[in-house]
């Protein structure tokens, strides 16, 4: 890892420089402070790079405690060619009142809409009719999402136009 004692201006550029790189971000810190391990500060703040990607929701996790009556988890999916792909799964993001009208937004099916379906319990398979934004740190090597972050659903977008190549592209970063 990489530690500069600070570079002063230049920010944004140095920023740019390490996500190509391929480092998560940068830490940004007023010069004189002090660093004081296990403590937070305004002082210093992390900046990582912010990935957005339209992905489409093919089912949901049975949920628990305060999500009993929702559920606790999106499973998502990019169309490559006429096939869903799933990429992954996204749990945290929502407001209650999200949860509850997502819940009573997605209609249940038999089958997985998911050319391979993931191995999990309690799954209830959706139509693939709803597209939904997440933000994610990066895709791991076998094509998943790291750290997924709900931001909301894209009614202006059809799932499938949300397609594989913004995973691969996502990759290449």
């Amino acid at each position: 890892m990489a530690v500069i004692d600070f570079i002063e201006g230049g920010g944004e550029e140095f920023f740019q420089a390490a996500i190509l790189e391929g480092f998560e971000g940068v830490m940004a810190k007023r010069m004189d402070s002090a660093y004081r391990p296990g403590i937070r500060s305004r002082d210093w703040i992390k900046v990582k790079k912010e990935i957005e990607l339209d992905l489409v929701i093919g089912g949901i996790t049975r949920g628990g405690g305060f999500r009993e009556d929702t559920f606790r988890a999106l499973l998502l999916g990019a169309y490559r060619g006429d096939e869903l792909v799933y990429v992954g799964k996204v749990g945290t993001g929502f407001s209650r009142e999200q949860l509850r009208e997502l819940r009573r937004s997605l209609h249940v099916r038999r089958d997985p809409p998911f050319a391979t379906s993931p191995a999990m319990k309690a799954v209830t398979w959706v139509d693939p009719e709803m597209a939904a934004r997440v933000k994610i740190l990066n895709i791991t090597e076998d094509g998943r999402l790291r750290a997924p972050v709900f931001k909301g659903l894209r009614e202006d977008k059809p799932p499938r136009e949300c397609t594989y190549e913004q995973i691969e592209e996502t990759r290449m970063r």
